[in-house]
């Protein structure tokens, strides 16, 4: 496959972009590419040329004006071909942030995981000054990027929040259940749903509920349980983890507020930075990137020397957390 792109600042010179291998597995595929023009390797997501692609890559553009931290920066460019659109955006060399969780590598330091936590906040906050809900939060759609910052990826599926219509059901064991019923008239309290999800996975290894289809119907397992039986639920996640210090009262007191069923009830933003274990300490710039870079190799050193193959970055979630 040959891409060939033009960057504004070269707007007469087209350059043949090197595909260096393939980032993941989701609904449309992603590369890791090279410009010589420009020095430098980008992540390029291609959509096929059909109505739905068309529609998923307009989606992506509509927000190429975002400019924060913690929300993966897209690059212009043009690139005209008649099988495929394609969309160009910085390069989160450090990989996927799901693939950090599978692999423990934070789990065991709670302030790397308030780091992350706190870093995935800034970024949905800024995401919802701007009018835009981005409706599919989930592990996969997170990565580490420069200086081991985390950044929020793929907005395909984000809507204005000034939209009177939803167009997307999320992501399964991620979504808020008024996404799984199309109810939801609350955009930012979904986003909140599923920010607690994914916090519960990072200290946990699990989901807090599962998805099983029954029929038609769509039954949430461990829902009535957290909701009916509170305590039972958090004695029951501790009794699995074997660490009955592992859960603070404070951890749990802010996952029993981001996780309720009804978005009336849910924590808003300004309720989760005032929360005491939100507020607690955090790694600086210096010292996250420090012990990131520390994990990550060893890591990787390890893989490296072991005989069985590394573990895909592709494998589902559902196959690395399970709720008993």
């Amino acid at each position: 496959m040959e891409i060939n792109v033009t960057f504004p600042e070269t707007p007469n010179q087209t350059e043949s972009l090197t595909i260096q291998k393939k980032l993941g597995k989701g609904k449309f595929s992603v590369y890791q590419v090279s410009s010589s023009l420009k020095n430098s390797s980008y992540a390029l997501k291609i959509f096929p040329r059909s109505k739905s692609g068309r529609y998923y890559y307009d989606k992506e553009r509509r927000f190429s004006h975002l400019a924060h931290p913690n929300i993966i920066k897209q690059i212009p460019m043009k690139c005209s071909h008649d099988d495929y659109y394609v969309h160009m955006t910085e390069l989160a060399q450090y990989g996927d942030f799901h693939e950090v969780v599978v692999k423990k590598l934070i789990q065991d330091n709670e302030m790397l995981i308030r780091t992350y936590f706190q870093q995935l906040i800034k970024g949905i906050e800024y995401l919802h000054s701007q009018g835009i809900a981005h409706l599919d939060l989930k592990l996969e759609n997170l990565v580490i990027g420069e200086d081991y910052q985390l950044k929020i990826i793929d907005f395909d599926q984000a809507h204005f929040l000034n939209q009177t219509q939803v167009e997307t059901r999320g992501t399964p064991c991620f979504r808020a259940p008024e996404l799984i019923d199309e109810t939801c008239e609350d955009f930012i309290s979904a986003d909140v749903y599923s920010i607690g999800v994914i916090l519960f996975g990072v200290k946990t290894g699990e989901f807090p509920f599962m998805e099983v289809e029954k029929g038609e119907k769509i039954e949430r397992v461990g829902s009535e349980k957290f909701k009916k039986d509170n305590k039972g639920f958090w004695k029951k996640q501790r009794s699995h983890l074997q660490a009955l210090d592992f859960l603070s009262s404070d951890f749990i007191q802010l996952m029993n507020g981001l996780l309720q069923e009804d978005p009336k009830d849910r924590l808003r933003i300004q309720d989760i930075k005032a929360s005491k274990w939100y507020s607690g300490p955090v790694l600086s710039p210096t010292s996250l990137k420090s012990k990131m870079s520390i994990r990550i190799y060893k890591s990787n050193l390890k893989e490296s020397k072991a005989k069985t193959p590394k573990t895909p970055k592709t494998r589902a979630l559902k196959h690395v957390f399970c709720f008993e």
